[in-house]
């Protein structure tokens, strides 16, 4: 596999678990294209106030649009309309949060531990897996498919 740095989608609510140093491991539903010994940057929510640009995860590290882009680039020249920049859209350039993939396996999603849900940044196993059902609702109880689907858990170190 290519060991090109690749981009991984995080919410905000788990960019400032990754800040915070909280979260080391995430769960996939598809395969990632990573590693173990990848490096990755973190794609996260950006938002538009006046001109500069923002993470929308923790609001304090504000970039002047004009100090980060290349100077040829118009500071006005985005390809997005709205106040929010989905995370899945960040350019690289953005990229703030680097990670090392230390471990990649495949497990089934209720295998899950007490100990592996702290490390997906949740006090209790039950949280996490609330959470996963609430941003995968074609899984759970009353979803479409398995409440127990495979999924890659890949952990990872903060660079």
């Amino acid at each position: 596999m290519d060991k090109k740095t690749r981009p991984l989608s995080f919410s905000s609510q788990m960019v400032v678990a990754i800040l915070a140093g909280d979260k080391t491991q995430t769960r996939r539903l598809s395969k990632p294209k990573l590693g173990i010994g990848d490096t990755f940057y973190i794609k996260e929510t950006l938002y538009n106030e006046g001109g500069t640009i923002a993470y929308f995860a923790d609001k304090k590290n504000i970039i002047d649009i004009i100090d980060v882009l290349p100077k040829n680039q118009n500071p006005c020249d985005w390809r997005w309309s709205a106040d929010f920049l989905p995370s899945m859209f960040m350019p690289k350039i953005y990229a703030r949060i680097f990670g090392e993939v230390v471990n990649l396996r495949q497990e089934q999603l209720l295998d899950i531990n007490e100990a592996d849900a702290r490390a997906e940044s949740f006090e209790f196993r039950q949280d996490f897996l609330n959470y996963f059902y609430k941003r995968n609702p074609d899984h759970g109880i009353d979803g479409t498919e398995s409440e127990n689907p495979k999924v890659w858990v890949i952990e990872f170190v903060k660079l």
